[in-house]
């Protein structure tokens, strides 16, 4: 079994704490579950690790992971599950935004909750915390098999349940029979704390046509309602995938 890390970060104690997901159990028909693990900082052994997902698909993954303001972990990923009609199979499966609260201390889990505005898509890829406790959460989302990939953001209180009754979505479609995709990779939070700021990339999907992405930035309020929207288009591929306010 191979682990991947997404994500790691070192936690107020000062061990270190890594996200990702595994290549699959031998005779499990190689479905792999999101894990994580706590690393002692003085000899870099493992102290414990746990998977995460259910083995029903290919990835349950988890891409990022943060220390809320109670000391517990907080992974966010895709919880995988097979699409309207179809089964799983290897690098293609529906999913669902995965959120996590983990005992940082033992790696028991305290709250487990998925989230999907549909039967499709819906992951998410980045995480903060607000002074109120609730997090934020970028991502994507897609409708159906025919739709476009779009770009994702939603509110979540402390216990993993939705702030927000829908999340931001923005501006991905088809048009004239092209797939414009798009996808938060990375947020932050407005030098005045109104706001929120993700970042990623439009892609225009199809192996006919240009696949170069475009950076993308996207800003709302604290209610998810937009406030602006920025492509900023240069030749060759441009993507967000951090953002840093130092």
């Amino acid at each position: 079994m191979i682990h991947f890390v997404e994500d790691i970060i070192q936690t107020n104690d000062g061990h270190y704490v890594a996200a990702g997901y595994t290549s699959g159990d031998s005779g499990n028909s190689v479905k792999g579950q999101g894990f994580v693990t706590k690393i002692d900082k003085d000899d870099g052994t493992e102290k414990w690790m746990k998977r995460f997902g259910s083995n029903a698909c290919v990835f349950d993954t988890l891409k990022s992971v943060l220390e809320d303001n109670e000391n517990n972990l907080i992974a966010i990923g895709k919880y995988e599950k097979p699409c309207p009609k179809y089964v799983c199979h290897h690098g293609y499966a529906c999913g669902d935004v995965y959120f996590l609260k983990i005992n940082s201390d033992t790696g028991e889990t305290l709250i487990s909750k998925r989230h999907a505005p549909n039967k499709w898509w819906a992951s998410g890829n980045s995480i903060f915390q607000l002074d109120d406790g609730s997090f934020i959460i970028g991502g994507k989302v897609r409708a159906d098999k025919r739709k476009a990939v779009n770009s994702a953001v939603w509110r979540l209180n402390q216990n993993g349940e939705m702030v927000w009754p829908q999340p931001w979505t923005g501006t991905g479609r088809k048009e004239n029979n092209d797939t414009h995709n798009e996808e938060v990779l990375a947020l932050a939070l407005s030098p005045g704390g109104d706001a929120i700021i993700a970042a990623g990339y439009k892609r225009l999907a199809g192996f006919k046509k240009p696949q170069n992405p475009d950076m993308m930035a996207w800003s709302m309020d604290l209610n998810g309602t937009q406030k602006w929207i920025k492509r900023y288009e240069v030749p060759g591929s441009q993507s967000a995938g951090f953002y840093s306010n130092q």
